[in-house]
């Protein structure tokens, strides 16, 4: 790995922890910069705006959701065998993530609001008003 993708690694974990700390309105550039002790400058070389960094964590949550169920996708069994799997994996993977994680799931649910308030961008000019509520609703058993 070069030293550029590790840069840019250790800003999207220094993003990643800021936006659940302070959330998407407060987390600036300056902000991540200053955590990894580095210039703001930096920054903007790997990520051209605030957004196309929120943008870049959002990607990478996004990610660790798909690949799971790309793989169930892509496997050998049948299709409806394939469905429920791939349903079954989405519905516990986003299980986890709210109850692992209820502060985690909000900032990424007011990130996904200002994106669809703001299509193209993670929100610039827009801050929902309200956060993510969780709930501990049982799943069905699995037949």
């Amino acid at each position: 790995m070069d030293s550029s993708s590790t840069t840019r690694d250790r800003i999207l974990d220094a993003a990643d922890v800021l936006l659940q700390r302070l959330g998407p309105a407060k987390m600036g550039v300056v902000d991540v910069a200053r955590s990894l002790g580095m210039s703001h400058a930096n920054v903007y070389r790997h990520f051209g705006s605030k957004a196309a960094l929120r943008d870049a964590v959002v990607e990478r949550w996004l990610h660790k959701v798909s690949a799971p169920l790309a793989a169930i996708a892509h496997s050998d069994a049948e299709p409806p065998e394939r469905l429920v799997a791939w349903l079954w994996a989405l519905i516990h993977a986003k299980r986890r993530k709210v109850m692992d994680d209820p502060e985690m799931f909000a900032t990424y649910h007011l990130m996904a609001d200002c994106a669809i308030r703001s299509p193209g961008s993670s929100g610039r000019g827009s801050t929902p008003g309200s956060s993510a509520r969780v709930t501990r609703t049982p799943l069905p058993e699995r037949s």
